[in-house]
């Protein structure tokens, strides 16, 4: 059985890879560091293909484009760290370069969050490439010593190669 959000449309002039529609979000989650595994508050926004982070201010810490996006799921609340453990409404997004994790205040929002991500995966329009790619180029040459995003521009590089191969 097909899925409706994602039925590929091949009408001549549509510019649309994919008939699916990516739900923008936008609030507060804590999201685990990469490498020092603590837990900060975080503003994001997710709209346009990609997910974006703030701290305090009103200053990018990084992004996420949806495109590297491969899953976004509930996280088993016996697993993890023992900081992980305190944080009970947990979900990942597995991208390819790394897994990111978040918790949200409650059960309703971790869920809200989740939807609205998944609405994302495996969309494919061509505004949302252009998007990703212009949004990965930009950011990268502002700010190029987080290595979060230094992460993501290795992942884009070869996902644009294999794109670039298969069609």
């Amino acid at each position: 059985m097909t899925d409706a959000r994602t039925a590929t449309v091949s009408s001549p002039g549509d510019r649309s890879l994919s008939a699916k529609q990516g739900v923008p979000k936008e609030g507060e989650l804590l999201k685990r560091g990469g490498l020092r595994k603590n837990w900060l508050k975080r503003r994001f926004v997710l709209e346009e293909g990609v997910l974006k982070y703030y701290g305090k201010g009103k200053k990018e810490k990084g992004h996420v484009p949806t495109a590297y996006m491969a899953n976004v799921r509930e996280t088993v609340s016996s697993t993890g760290t023992k900081s992980d453990k305190k944080m009970p409404n947990r979900f990942e997004v597995v991208t390819t370069s790394r897994t990111y994790y978040f918790s949200a205040l409650t059960p309703d929002e971790r869920k809200a969050w989740i939807d609205a991500i998944d609405s994302w995966i495996g969309l494919d329009t061509v505004e949302t490439r252009a998007a990703s790619r212009r949004y990965t180029e930009s950011f990268n040459e502002a700010d190029d010593d987080d290595d979060d995003e230094d992460e993501d521009a290795v992942a884009a590089a070869a996902i644009d190669a294999v794109v670039s191969e298969v069609g």
